[in-house]
């Protein structure tokens, strides 16, 4: 973790609850899937609904429902009964790495 986040969790006075960060080199993918534009709104969901006062895994809700389909969608490619069903590799790590 990076050392501003650290600082702020271990604050002596008034630490903050929650620091969210994007941890991964693939970050531009969660932004830009691939074959679409610039996809901002679960992440400005997720400032809107933190700003209001929800809760945490609430204002996390639109990424999670993202993480949810692309995961099923990977599973369903994939599905080692179906071996011909297999995407080219290039599809495939694509799908990966969102």
């Amino acid at each position: 973790m990076a050392a501003l986040p650290r600082r702020l969790l271990s604050h002596p006075s008034r630490p903050v609850l929650t620091v969210f960060g994007h941890v991964e080199r693939a970050r531009v993918y969660s932004i830009r899937p691939r074959g679409l534009g610039p996809q901002l709104r679960p992440f400005r969901n997720l400032l809107s609904r933190v700003l209001k006062g929800e809760p945490v895994g609430h204002a996390t809700k639109d990424l999670s429902d993202r993480f949810t389909a692309s995961s099923a969608q990977l599973n369903l490619l994939l599905d080692p009964s179906d071996p011909e069903k297999r995407p080219p590799e290039a599809e495939e790590a694509a799908l990966w790495v969102e």
